[in-house]
């Protein structure tokens, strides 16, 4: 602690911040405030800017300054000794430290020391039932609200790891794991350490040299996007700290994301909303952009419309119409066979229809006399374009680069293919819509990391309801593709 002839440096949080900003967060904008107000401490010469190191080493415990009472509980934060340390206080990038033994000595009034004193409170005031303790389990710590366990950690990264590389195009064969050096982070880049992957048919594509490579060389890797914790930083990479939940897309990707770990850049990756899990979020990168993109930028979807998703059973189409509800649209989906009607259906779906029976024209026109004001399709065809002839004058259709064959052209109907893009703007943008819809991302098998050849297998075979993925962590060798629920 700082001697009596020296000021107490505090820090002051407003109201918004509380205990459900990130910890890390607080200790970023501790470093910053300890280290203003250590400049202009009275008299005294600027002690330079202090580590997240020591800022880390904090405790946080009852206001008993007078006007304030212990029972608002409102809680300050102060430095510790270095002996207090020693004894096992715990980082603030594990939890804010408990009260008992760690707490500071009691401090004399501030004029009594001839200085001023900055207060750092936490509010609102902590919830009685949610206690936390130390992370050497000191009991009887500031109860906070929490909605989870603490995150796991990758602290440590291995010299190799295991990826799935392709050494020539061709069948699901091709495929291999090979063990491989981890890659480090460069510049503005994060280490991930991967939890799942997504398998989509653009990989197939890949695989067997159908999608050009652009400029890369063999062994290449596979997998576009997945999801897990972030286990080191670059230079300039401020956006995340080790240990966030992410999920990132990455086309250019050398190692890619079938692997262990996979470094990119972090204006590709977002942060994982609360209610997933690290293996739905895994499956819903790609297609959640590609989704919400179609329903929010290409087609502009407004509330009251009616709208067609055509190929709503597949990875991309399960999450649009759950997307087009959150806009307030009436939904009409297209999907083959009764599971896949089923699954629509519980997403949200207001009418399924089945595009390869012959009357579903005249089922599409009872369900919207007036016509349809937008179509947003994930496949292409005959059956779409019987689709595109109930869509009334001056509608839109949005459609992916990639559906083939691409829609006709046609009088009085706006159409426009698009990409998905990613980028810090766009992840926030899907962070927000998978919160406020609650996300249900369907599954429709999970293959171990050592079984990617079977998961591309299991993708050639068509009619795959929701999205593939690969267990990176934990997945085994043996057994058959399971089922997750949405």
């Amino acid at each position: 602690m700082p001697s009596k002839s020296r000021p107490r440096l505090w820090l002051r949080l407003n109201p918004t911040h509380a205990f459900h900003m990130s910890v890390r967060r607080v200790r970023r904008r501790a470093v910053r405030a300890i280290s203003s107000a250590s400049r202009g401490s009275a008299g005294e010469r600027p002690r330079g800017r202090p580590g997240t190191r020591g800022v880390a080493t904090t405790c946080a415990r009852p206001s008993t300054r007078k006007g304030i009472e212990p029972a608002t509980n409102r809680y300050r934060l102060s430095s510790l000794t270095g002996a207090e340390a020693a004894r096992g206080t715990p980082s603030a990038a594990d939890a804010i430290a408990v009260e008992g033994r760690w707490q500071p000595r009691k401090l004399r009034p501030a004029a009594a020391r001839g200085g001023g004193e900055r207060t750092m409170v936490l509010h609102p005031p902590l919830a009685p039932s949610a206690r936390i303790s130390s992370a050497s389990g000191t009991p009887g710590g500031p109860t906070m609200p929490t909605r989870r366990r603490a995150r796991p950690r990758h602290t440590t990264v291995p010299a190799t790891m295991k990826a799935v590389l392709i050494d020539r195009f061709g069948p699901p064969s091709v495929l291999k794991l090979r063990t491989v050096p981890v890659p480090r982070p460069g510049p503005g880049q994060v280490l991930i350490a991967l939890e799942s992957a997504g398998v989509g048919v653009w990989d197939a594509s890949l695989r067997d040299g159908s999608w050009p490579a652009r400029g890369k060389r063999f062994p290449i890797g596979m997998g576009t996007d997945g999801a897990g914790i972030v286990a080191a930083r670059g230079a300039r990479a401020r956006r995340f700290a080790a240990g966030d939940r992410v999920w990132a897309c990455d086309y250019e990707n050398e190692v890619g994301f079938y692997a262990e770990y996979t470094a990119v850049d972090s204006s590709k990756a977002g942060r994982v909303p609360r209610a997933l899990d690290l293996l739905h979020a895994g499956a819903a990168v790609t297609t959640g952009l590609t989704a919400l993109q179609g329903v929010d930028d290409a087609l502009r979807v407004r509330g009251g419309e009616t709208v067609l998703v055509f190929g709503a059973s597949g990875a991309v189409g399960t999450l649009a119409l759950q997307f087009a509800k959150l806009r307030g649209a009436r939904v009409i989906a297209t999907a083959s066979g009764r599971d896949a009607a089923a699954l629509v259906r519980r997403l949200g779906a207001d009418a399924v229809i089945d595009a390869r029976q012959k009357d579903a024209v005249d089922r599409l026109k009872r369900l919207a006399p007036d016509g349809l004001d937008a179509v947003l399709a994930f496949a292409g065809g005959k059956h779409l374009e019987r689709c595109l002839g109930r869509v009334r004058a001056r509608g839109r259709l949005a459609y992916p680069n990639g559906v083939e064959p691409e829609p006709r052209r046609r009088r009085g109907l706006r159409a426009r293919s698009y990409d998905a893009e990613a980028g810090p703007r766009q992840f926030a943008q899907l962070e927000r819509a998978a919160t406020a819809v609650r996300l249900r991302v369907p599954i429709a098998a999970v293959f171990p990391l050592a079984r990617a050849a079977d998961a591309h297998r299991r993708l050639a075979k068509g009619h795959v309801l929701g999205r593939i993925v690969l267990r990176v962590r934990g997945g085994g060798r043996g057994g058959r593709g399971t089922r997750a629920r949405t």
